[in-house]
């Protein structure tokens, strides 16, 4: 077999490989997407909570959330937020990217948001909490 025809075959395994691994993200970020709808479809009226509080974008994208009421809840761990869907994501990425060009760094980002635990570890202080939300607004904590 020529040098060249190797050269070749790698070249098309390479662009295979690639293209492979691009499709599975793509069904993964779906999956993920729809399974976030479908849980947002089961927040009845009456398991809404309420909260206020800080976000905090870190640096894989992820919000991490302190609600006012964190202290007396007695969480000493982040609390994720997830969003039922795309457009909420893009609103509170983009309000957090305006916030930190247009405020002082040091300025909290504050907020209002509506939905409902997915995890509520509260038997474990340490461990992480996931808050699934419909409905974010920003908010004047000087209104608080």
């Amino acid at each position: 077999m020529s040098k060249t025809c190797l050269i070749n075959r790698s070249y098309y395994l390479f662009l295979f490989l690639i293209s492979c691994f691009f499709i599975a993200c793509t069904q993964e970020s779906k999956n993920r997407n729809s399974n976030n709808k479908a849980l947002c479809n089961q927040i009845h009226q009456d398991s809404i909570l309420s909260m206020d509080g800080v976000v905090h974008i870190n640096s894989k994208g992820e919000f991490i959330f302190k609600s006012v009421q964190h202290n007396s809840e007695k969480r000493s761990s982040a609390t994720y937020l997830i969003a039922c869907d795309k457009n909420l994501k893009n609103y509170i990425e983009n309000a957090y990217d305006t916030h930190l060009h247009l405020k002082n760094l040091n300025e909290q980002f504050w907020i209002s948001i509506e939905g409902k635990y997915l995890t509520d570890n509260r038997i474990n202080e340490n461990d992480s909490t996931s808050f699934l939300f419909n409905f974010i607004s920003l908010i004047d904590p000087i209104k608080l």
